[in-house]
């Protein structure tokens, strides 16, 4: 059983840096790493070593701090290729035609693109 930690919206500073710690880090095969630091759009380093964060904060860099809870996964944004946002089916009628998508639905489930 795993539990998932999205972080939906957050303002973000391309200039900060971002250190997630705690959780199992698949991308996109599952890693033993347990610390993620990404920096702008770029992810910087997996299995962070202690050194770095220190040293790029002593160079000006801001570095904010996000601790998963034990047994979190950290994810990519996941690719739906096959998603009816404005709904879908109905052969059997109106009663059978699924309804529309909205964009938290669609970020609920980790969909990014």
């Amino acid at each position: 059983f795993f539990r998932f930690l999205l972080i939906l919206t957050m303002e973000v500073d391309p200039d900060d840096g971002y250190l997630i710690t705690g959780g199992a880090i698949f991308g996109p095969e599952p890693s033993s790493s347990q610390s993620l630091l990404i920096v702008g759009p770029t992810i910087l380093s997996m299995d962070v070593p202690e050194t770095l964060v220190p040293s790029l904060e002593a160079a000006g860099l801001i570095i904010r701090r996000i601790a998963l809870p034990s047994g979190s996964v950290v994810i990519p944004g996941l690719v739906d290729i096959h998603e009816h946002v404005a709904g879908a089916g109905g052969e059997a009628g109106f009663i059978s035609r699924t309804g529309e998508a909205t964009a938290e639905e669609i970020l609920e489930a980790g969909v990014t693109t």
